[in-house]
């Protein structure tokens, strides 16, 4: 139910989820597997507020989990500088606190924020702020961060979120909008640069209409800078300097471009031009510095001709970065050596070539163009043969007939392309008409061009103007001249549904602001595919218009549907001084949510608006996966993003792109080219090239598969073919001796799903969603890599498909029926017995048990022990407001009467007389719950709610030594003392009055006092932060120095046991006071202070985890302060109590 999760595996380190951990350790180490599945942290041996203020604060819990676990020697750390954290209660105001006295900041508001001055930003109850203008219509609530004249030059940085109901709240930042978005979004990391005097505005705007949702925004992890000025001198103006952080991330130049804000560390430059040797050199930051460059050397050079037929054909040759090439009055080209080159080779009538090649040495490129077939004349209409109901295409005049005959009714009619086709630029009809009102409207059939080109098309539309839902159009080479104001695509307008492998080159262009344009398919709708398709066309919009989205694309103009292993190398162009005008992109326009976008790449130039141009979208609200887009074609390989998006991409050099890891990770649709057809960079495999021969991993990884297992019965295979449960994935000794690991201390184990929705990676832990009744099954990509541990290098990567069957209505009607059985008092019961007969007359231990599986005769058989779960049935879960990190002595199994029935292990003492006590639990069936717990806000999902923590008890009767009888009530006197500290009013005396069975603690009654008397508090019954006064006056740990704090006396003595642990008894007379010297008050034994230093801290825990474990001699004042719940043991449990208390949590 709860665990920690890994994005990775490798050979020695284990990824962690709760399942993994009940299986990984041994039973002697059983501590170590609870505490990682977040089990039984604390139980009821946490606590003690008697002395655990003397204590710094120290690092985050996380960080001293992981030195407990792995044992770090006490000298490592017992010299650090450990910095005070600011608790949640601190907040909103210490969120700035890293600006120090560099800045002052001020809330304000306009006149529709109802609350007080000040009160704007709240905390968020963890570690920042959120505003409090929630429900305030038409408010605006501002911080103002303005810097002083200690700040020269400095770096400001934050994160935020924002949570709006119809994007129609926002955050500016400096008078800019930032974010509007629907729907609670990820942190986002925001930072700019300032110096003295600069003024940071971040306002929260509420429009005019009610919440609906959260509606707010949230600010943390305010920091503050400093930056060296690092100028570049005597910088080449012509060319390129890119400067790289340690990360290896581009740095962005200030306005004067050879200038750079850097923070202190290690940076790289690169100084690039067209013809001439790459400078290059690495830096370190501690101040402000200049660089000196040296003046640029050019790179030899050769002359390449071209001998081309027809010889009146034309010649354009093209660099990534160096743009087009001049030829000279020869007509040959003098080019640097060593750069790749991609030329085309045109000619009316006649199908154009293009290529690629590195210039090494003086050399004649021959082309020889391939005959486009015969110029149509713009009127003649033919039909063409006709083969098992197939007609066959021979030229222009049969195309136009088809085209015709399609259009007049035959939607669903067949033909395939015999040779290539020329329209010579004429007139002529775009076939499928589209039809708003009817969803299967469109071209229905199957048209396959069969690697022919189609030439000279011109006009208003690409070659069918709509493909139907079951229209297939594929294999087409197309060469287009087209332009329109309406929805305009290379091959389709429109399509709904299958292009597949067609490649467009020439122009595509349209006026219009409110239409798609695109090489392959302007408008790519429902349920449409794009497989397999290149676009080489020059893709532009020229409209006048502001505020629009374009949806302009190298592929799609936007896409509702599937775009796949397709990539793009001509321009996309629209007009730049349009600045508020968005959706341009390498790939698609606009990727609307649901549709997904992968194993796609972009190296055409972006240009228009900056604000609205990425590499690979415009805008995204759907899924993009395995997308990159060529450095420097666009700034950003995606520009906005809207709604719930995944964005999985990246850019890549040309260098990078050339690589056959490049085209292995973009998957088995491409090859390397190796022919020279796209520059080197991957071309798909129906264009040629090669792929590259496989490594011995990569060779060995086609086992995979094979070596996964069912996840409950790890000796069952399974068919990846039909998955209906979850599945084992095989662990490094497996994959050892499949050779996989073939230096397994140095490689560990990548793996990706591309879809987690379906399919999920936790540890080795395969995580299975299948469809819900009625919808069909579902294919997922997922990825398996081995990786060096030392370089990062990927050694070997496969992409495999599994598909998962939908879960049926009747399986899940058994799954609840035997939910239902499940939770009844009986089986409870029958289940926790132990040697007991009777439930009405316990003497004996209870035995709890961890899982509940159906066996044969539809009873239930009860797994005992952790490391038993079968993963298969109903598990004992986590009961609702169980927290590892704060006090409560149960877990899984709660007692009403803990000192006659112990919570968890439900060990039985008897008492004086006949008890009735409650234990209660919650089940959990996680082979269904777990839709419940990812789907859960989705109402589709509702009825899954009925898997998850389901509650189930029984009361039984524990019989007393003296039979029946009634137990007298105890009462105990409380004083709250603040010793005129700050002023603090003492409360008048409480007595404290509880059932004499009723398991009473000294915290109890402290609590009871302090909310009688009308204080206010923070901590529970081992650490008391603070207590509030009914004036407000507040005393808090550490105010008055290391040793101050809330501490107690019971009857007088100061040394005592944890007080939500010491029991309470009948006259007890407590004394809660404050000071800031524990040992003047006769209070010397230091609850935690193992090594007797006078202060708890992570050293304390460390060393009483070593006293438990056995591997440090336990000494007499270890047991005495480290024991907390006084059984004379020390145990793993203590140690992570003594860990709460040293970071105060």
């Amino acid at each position: 139910m709860c665990g920690l999760s890994g994005q990775f595996v490798d050979s020695t380190v284990l990824i962690l989820k709760s399942e993994v951990c009940r299986t990984a350790f041994s039973q002697n180490r059983s501590w170590l597997k609870s505490f990682l599945q977040g089990a039984y942290l604390f139980g009821a041996k946490i606590g003690s507020f008697g002395g655990i203020f003397a204590m710094k604060k120290t690092i985050a819990l996380f960080a001293a989990v992981l030195m407990l676990l792995c044992a770090v020697p006490f000298a490592a750390i017992g010299e650090m500088n450990l910095a005070a954290a600011k608790t949640a209660g601190d907040f909103p105001d210490a969120v700035f606190d890293p600006l120090g006295d560099a800045a002052s900041v001020e809330y304000s508001h306009n006149t529709n924020f109802t609350g007080e001055s000040g009160t704007e930003f709240v905390s968020d109850g963890e570690n920042g702020i959120k505003s409090a203008s929630g429900g305030m219509r038409s408010s605006v609530v501002t911080i103002t961060i303005t810097f002083g004249e200690a700040v020269s030059n400095a770096r400001l940085s934050f994160d935020y979120k924002v949570s709006s109901e119809a994007r129609y709240d926002y955050l500016s930042v400096n008078g800019s909008t930032e974010k509007t978005l629907s729907g609670e979004i990820d942190w986002t990391n925001y930072s700019q640069t300032v110096t003295a005097g600069s003024v940071v505005t971040l306002a929260y705007v509420k429009d005019s209409s009610g919440d609906k949702g959260s509606d707010c925004v949230w600010f943390k992890n305010f920091a503050l800078q400093s930056l060296g000025t690092v100028t570049f001198e005597n910088v080449d103006p012509l060319a390129v300097l890119t400067v790289r952080n340690a990360e290896g991330n581009i740095e962005t130049p200030t306005a004067n471009g050879n200038v750079y804000a850097l923070a202190a560390g290690d940076y790289s430059y690169t100084l690039t031009r067209f013809g001439y040797q790459m400078q290059s050199g690495e830096f370190t930051v501690s101040g402000d510095m200049s660089i000196e460059l040296g003046a640029m050397t050019e790179l030899e050079t050769c002359t390449i001709s071209f001998s081309v037929t027809p010889a009146e054909a034309s010649v354009t040759l093209t660099h990534p970065t160096g743009g087009e090439m001049q030829a000279d009055e020869s007509g040959a080209f003098v080019l640097p050596k060593g750069e790749v080159y991609s030329y085309t080779v045109s000619a009316a009538n006649y199908v154009t070539a293009n290529g690629s090649f590195t210039a090494s040495a003086d050399a004649v490129i021959e082309v020889e163009l391939t005959y486009a077939g015969e110029a149509w004349d713009g009127t003649t209409v033919t039909q063409p043969a006709e083969e098992n109901g197939v007609y066959m295409i021979s030229d222009a005049a049969e195309f136009e007939w088809f085209a015709q005959f399609v259009n007049a009714g035959n939607s669903t009619a067949n033909a395939v392309l015999t040779q290539n086709i020329n329209f010579n630029g004429k007139a002529r009809t775009a076939f499928g008409i589209y039809d708003y009102a009817d969803n299967n409207s469109g071209y229905n059939g199957t048209f396959d061009g069969r690697g022919f080109a189609v030439t000279g098309i011109a006009g208003e539309d690409g070659i069918l103007d709509c493909i139907g839902p079951d229209g297939v159009v594929k294999n087409i080479i197309a060469n287009v001249n087209i332009a329109s104001d309406a929805n305009i695509g290379g091959i389709a307008n429109t399509s709904k549904g299958l292009v597949e492998n067609c490649l467009v080159a020439g122009s595509v262009s349209t006026s219009a602001n409110y239409c798609s344009s695109a090489g392959i398919v302007g408008r790519a709708m429902t349920g449409n595919t794009v497989r397999g398709c290149v676009n080489n066309a020059a893709i532009s919009n020229t409209t006048n218009s502001y505020a629009s989205t374009l949806s302009l694309g190298g592929i799609v103009g936007y896409t509702y549907g599937t775009v796949e292993n397709c990539y793009n190398t001509g321009s996309l162009s629209a007009k730049q001084d349009r600045t508020n005008n968005k959706g341009i992109g390498g790939i698609a326009g606009q990727i609307h949510a649901p549709a997904i976008v992968r194993n796609v790449y972009n190296v055409g130039s972006v240009i228009g608006p900056e604000a609205g141009i990425g590499g690979i979208a415009g805008v995204l609200k759907g899924t993009l996966q395995n997308a990159y887009f060529l450095e420097g074609t666009a700034s950003n390989g995606v520009s906005s993003t809207e709604g719930t998006p995944t964005a999985e991409y990246a850019s890549k050099t040309a260098e990078e792109m050339r690589s056959a890891e490049f085209a292995a990770i973009l998957g088995e649709a491409f090859n390397n080219d190796t022919d020279g057809i796209n520059g080197g960079m991957p071309v798909l495999t129906w264009q040629g090239g090669s792929a590259e021969q496989p490594n011995e991993i990569e060779i060995a990884l086609l086992q995979y598969p094979e070596l996964i297992r069912d996840f409950v019965d790890k000796t069952q295979t399974v068919d990846m073919n039909a998955l209906m449960n979850d599945i084992q994935l095989p662990r490094p000794s497996t994959l050892e001796d499949a050779g996989i690991l073939t230096d397994r201390s140095n490689q560990k184990v990548l793996m990706e799903s591309m879809n987690t929705d379906a399919f999920e990676f936790y540890g080795y832990h395969g995580i299975v969603y299948r469809p819900l009744p009625g919808s069909p099954a579902v294919t997922v990509q997922y990825r398996i890599s081995v990786q060096d541990r030392n370089t990062e290098e990927i050694l070997g990567s496969r992409v495999f498909e599994l598909t998962i069957l939908p879960l049926t209505e009747a399986e899940l009607a058994e799954a609840e029926q035997v939910m239902r059985s499940a939770c009844t008092e009986e089986v409870y019961w029958n289940g926790i017995k132990g040697e007991n007969a009777n439930k009405d007359s316990v003497t004996a231990n209870l035995a709890p048990f961890s899982e509940l599986v159906l066996n044969e005769n539809g009873g239930f058989d009860y797994i005992r022990g952790a490391v038993n779960i079968t993963f298969g049935g109903i598990d004992v879960d986590d009961l609702p407001g169980y927290d590892p990190m704060s006090y409560q002595p149960w877990r899984e199994f709660r007692s009403s009467h803990p000192s006659i029935i112990t919570c968890e292990n439900l060990l039985v003492t008897r008492p004086e007389y006949d008890t009735l006590v409650t234990i209660d639990s919650v089940f959990t069936y996680t082979k269904y719950a777990k839709y419940w717990e990812k789907f859960g806000e989705n109402s589709d999902y509702a009825r899954f709610e009925a898997f998850f923590k389901q509650p189930v008890s029984v009361t039984v009767k524990v019989l007393g030594t003296s039979g029946s009888g009634t137990v007298e009530d105890i009462t105990a006197t409380v004083r709250i003392n603040g010793r005129n500290f700050a002023g603090f009013t003492n409360p008048a005396e409480f007595t404290f009055t509880a059932p004499g069975d009723a398991d009473s603690t000294v915290w109890d009654a402290i609590a009871a006092a302090l909310t009688a008397s009308g204080c206010t508090f923070d901590g529970d019954g081992y650490l008391l932060r603070s207590v509030t006064d009914v004036n407000g006056v507040t005393l808090s740990v550490g105010t008055y120095g290391e040793a101050c704090g809330w501490f107690y006396k019971l009857n007088g003595e100061g040394d005592q046991p944890a007080a939500g642990t010491n029991a309470l008894a009948d006259g007890d007379v407590i004394e809660l006071f404050y000071t800031d010297n524990n040992e003047a008050e006769g209070i010397v034994t230091l609850v935690g202070d193992v090594n007797g230093d006078g202060i708890v801290t992570v050293v304390d825990a460390l060393m009483l985890l070593r006293c438990a474990l056995g591997t440090e001699p336990t000494t007499a004042a270890a047991l005495a302060n480290g024991d907390i719940d006084g059984d004379g043991v020390l145990s793993a449990e203590e140690a992570l109590a003594v860990m709460r208390m040293a970071i105060q949590m």
